[in-house]
């Protein structure tokens, strides 16, 4: 009820763009199927809505997305994410800055996998579309 609240008072304020710092939904990693998680994004999104000229952008949470890769299912609620809210890591654009969403789930999970292998991070070969790499390309191209 609260966050309602205070999402009417915000949304009165008639923001230019909306950013949703994860855990949007209160346990999305573990919707049984996509069914199941579609329906808490769907309630997420109509308590709150925003007009269609407000651009929004979501950030991950652990409770969207399971830590990485670890299981067949894992990786299906990162999908489940990825239709709902976009791509995990990302930039975008607001008025002249530039800002950074980094797949934080993905990050700890990568980092576990580099320290688990005892590679230094300094010779790790990023996944393919992962979040360091998704760094180490933003880095490369400023």
């Amino acid at each position: 009820m609260n966050l309602r609240k205070s999402w009417h008072v915000t949304s009165r304020l008639k923001p230019d763009t909306v950013v949703f710092l994860g855990d949007m939904l209160a346990n999305g990693r573990g919707a049984k199927d996509k069914e199941r998680y579609f329906e808490a994004v769907k309630k997420f999104k109509s308590i709150f809505s925003t007009k269609s000229d407000v651009a929004v952008h979501y950030v991950p949470g652990n409770n969207d997305i399971w830590l990485g890769e670890i299981t067949p299912y894992a990786k299906a609620v990162r999908q489940f994410y990825t239709e709902s809210f976009g791509e995990p890591s990302q930039t975008f654009d607001v008025q002249n800055h530039t800002f950074v969403v980094l797949d934080s789930p993905g990050l700890v999970d990568e980092d576990y996998l580099r320290a688990g292998k005892n590679i230094p991070f300094a010779k790790w070969k990023p996944i393919p579309d992962g979040p360091i790499a998704f760094v180490r390309d933003i880095a490369s191209n400023r």
